[in-house]
């Protein structure tokens, strides 16, 4: 079979680098970033909407990612973007990729126009070593919901917080069963100051919730914290 003509990825960028955020944060990991989301969230860090981007075959990215990116591929891969589930070529990423390293985690909103019946399928058919970070967003972004069947396949939710409150879900308690680590992230409203500086409303906002919401935890960016890209 030619590999080569099983569709394209539209691509961003490829790094390495270490996972700033979540469950974790501190392992080193090639990023891949894809550009296809179908959102427009105003607090976007990455704003993958206006980024410029090259096209792809899913297996001339991976031998590019082998034999070009200084220290190749790493045991650990993290697909983001944008809304990495929206790209046609991501299985036969996922495929080709789940043979080289040990873990995959894909960042996704898992909306509804996301994570269809038909995906859910397709993913229990997915390697056991595919792992996935849900980011879920509200109404006011342009989704009534987000996925909300079996956890199975979720390593841990990130819900960003700014100094007002959370920025991307109105229920809290909806998560206080689920069986995966729950993070509140402060929004990074960006500019000039350091990081810490930029965020600590927000902080403070995120440990009063968690005197209620004990069950979650607080997820800095270390990579901004560190000043790694």
């Amino acid at each position: 079979m030619d590999l080569n003509s099983l569709g394209t990825i539209k691509i961003i960028e490829y790094f390495n680098s270490i996972q700033g955020e979540g469950e974790f944060a501190g392992l080193p990991m090639t990023f891949i970033r894809l550009k296809e989301c179908n959102l427009r969230c105003p607090f976007c860090d990455t704003r993958p909407w206006d980024a410029s981007f090259a096209i792809m075959t899913p297996l001339t990215l991976v031998h590019t990612l082998q034999d070009l990116m200084p220290g190749g591929i790493l045991p650990h891969v993290c697909i983001t973007g944008g809304e990495p589930l929206l790209d046609p070529g991501l299985p036969l990423l996922i495929d080709l990729l789940a043979d080289l390293v040990d873990t995959i985690h894909i960042e996704t909103n898992a909306s509804p126009q996301v994570w269809t019946s038909k995906l859910d399928e397709k993913v229990r058919g997915w390697r056991p070593n595919v792992q996935f970070t849900v980011s879920p967003k509200t109404p006011k972004w342009g989704m009534a919901d987000f996925y909300r069947g079996p956890y199975e396949f979720i390593s841990d939710i990130k819900i960003l917080v700014g100094e007002d409150g959370p920025l991307n879900i109105g229920r809290l308690d909806d998560f206080i069963d689920v069986n995966c680590s729950v993070y509140l992230q402060p929004v990074d409203p960006g500019g000039t100051e350091p990081y810490i500086d930029r965020v600590k409303d927000a902080v403070f906002k995120i440990c009063s919730i968690l005197k209620e919401y004990p069950e979650y935890q607080l997820s800095l960016q270390l990579h901004k914290l560190l000043n790694l890209r």
